[in-house]
């Protein structure tokens, strides 16, 4: 882990030199079998729009690490704690999806977004009672649609109501208030049998 760690470090110092930052880079080796490399500083042209560029740079600093020294751990890159940014971001975004989408009763698309940002809402909302979400779409254009559910306390209340209306006719009365065919035809015709 040592000499990946040690391939990254450099990989990143060498790109931060190339765009002209002046910036510390970090390793942090907290996760299991995980690498993250920070590069300090807010470098909005390391990031990207939506933090594609930045993406980018991960795939290369994985490339470059795996070629020097093969091994099976994960290499992750963030710049300025973008990635918890717009984790938290993306997570707040979710709640509101959701929100909308209990009180309209309705689905709620999102935009087409990377896999890693359709985790984070998938993440966010599994928790979320009265929600339900789903990956729908092709690549680039795949999506996430936060979906109402029913939850245990409407099941119950559609239970309840449905309890309450069987047994009654349209009309709202018990069946042993119902008269037969027979007898509204006859009332209906003024025959009193």
């Amino acid at each position: 882990m040592e000499e990946v760690s040690t391939q990254l470090r450099t990989f990143l110092t060498d790109l931060t030199e190339a765009f002209g930052f002046d910036s510390d880079v970090t390793i942090d080796d907290s996760e299991e079998d995980t690498l993250v490399g920070k590069i300090e500083g807010q470098h909005g042209l390391l990031v990207g729009p939506k933090g594609r560029t930045l993406d980018a740079v991960q795939e290369l600093a994985r490339i470059s690490c795996q070629r020097a020294t093969p091994s099976s751990i994960r290499i992750k890159v963030d710049v300025g704690g973008y990635r918890q940014q717009r984790t938290e971001a993306l997570s707040a975004f979710a709640l509101a999806a959701a929100e909308n989408a209990i009180t309209n009763a309705t689905e709620v698309a999102l935009d087409p977004m990377s896999a890693a940002d359709r985790k984070v809402i998938h993440d966010a909302l599994n928790e979320t009672e009265g929600v339900e979400t789903r990956s729908v779409g092709t690549e680039p254009r795949r999506k996430v649609l936060v979906v109402p559910v029913a939850t245990d306390e409407d099941a119950a209340v559609d239970d309840a109501v449905s309890d309450e209306v069987e047994g009654t006719d349209v009309n709202g009365n018990g069946q042993d208030e119902v008269e037969s065919n027979e007898d509204l035809e006859s009332a209906a015709s003024g025959d009193e049998s």
